[in-house]
């Protein structure tokens, strides 16, 4: 592959040891990350690990952990467009960022991650200590066009990347192809009520999360490529993030200037 997506440059951060194929599904639960996990998220992995091993669900009547609710509803706005954004628009989805919000971030992003992998959440927190990780993802997205400090903008760095993966693409999309997807994405949340509501420290929060899994996905692609045995399970975990955060099915789906169809 030359390259894996607009975040590759940071997924020599290592932010995740390799995992065995059957431990990486809460890896990309984005629910884990974000603060509204629909249920405590030891409990989660320990109710998904019976599920690994065989066993019946141990908990059959509550609901699954999902991504944050604003995330929720979003695919039901979500459609094929050919119309740019306006940026009065975009504007709705832009936060300014707040230092202490994102030491809280991190820190909560470190702290849910153990649950599914304790070893993995150590080299996330020392990489989030040595490395300014939203000022490189910053560098890296300024040539799409895209910025961190737009949660449509983050989210589709995320969705990217996941394409990428699920598709078996191997070039980067240009920037006309990122803009149109950020645009569909932007659309969706404008139209998605709960999104009206939201605050910059929840937009702040979800776009963060947007680009830590965004890192986990190339990182772990690069992995896949050194272990193609693991290939599977690492775009099953990812497809099965991609449903759980933004309801969207990526696999067997066209990623060009009219965005993701």
């Amino acid at each position: 592959m030359k390259r894996l997506s607009p975040m590759i440059a940071l997924a020599v951060m290592a932010m995740a040891p390799p995992l065995a194929a059957q431990d990486i599904s809460g890896v990309f639960d984005m629910g884990l990350l974000t603060g509204d996990a629909a249920m405590d998220p030891v409990i989660e992995q320990s109710r998904e690990m019976a599920i690994r091993q065989g066993e019946a669900d141990p908990l059959p009547d509550r609901a699954r952990a999902t991504a944050h609710p604003l995330a929720g509803n979003l695919a039901q706005n979500f459609s094929a467009t050919t119309e740019p954004v306006p940026a009065a628009a975009l504007g709705q989805l832009t936060y300014r960022p707040s230092p202490a919000v994102r030491e809280a971030n991190f820190a909560r992003f470190v702290e849910r991650s153990r649950a599914a992998d304790p070893q993995g959440a150590e080299k996330l927190a020392q990489a989030l200590r040595s490395t300014d990780v939203m000022a490189a993802a910053e560098r890296e997205m300024a040539p799409m066009g895209l910025s961190t400090s737009n949660v449509a903008d983050a989210s589709a760095v995320y969705l990217g990347n996941a394409w990428l993966l699920l598709n078996g693409e191997t070039d980067d999309p240009p920037a006309p192809v990122m803009q149109a997807l950020r645009d569909q994405l932007a659309r969706a949340m404008i139209a998605t009520p709960e999104f009206a509501a939201a605050d910059d420290a929840t937009k702040q929060e979800l776009a963060e999360a947007m680009i830590i899994h965004a890192i986990l996905i190339a990182q772990y692609t690069e992995m896949a490529r050194a272990n193609p045995d693991m290939l599977p399970a690492v775009q099953d975990a990812v497809a099965a993030g991609v449903r759980g955060t933004l309801g969207l099915e990526l696999r067997g789906k066209t990623l060009d200037e009219r965005g993701l169809r």
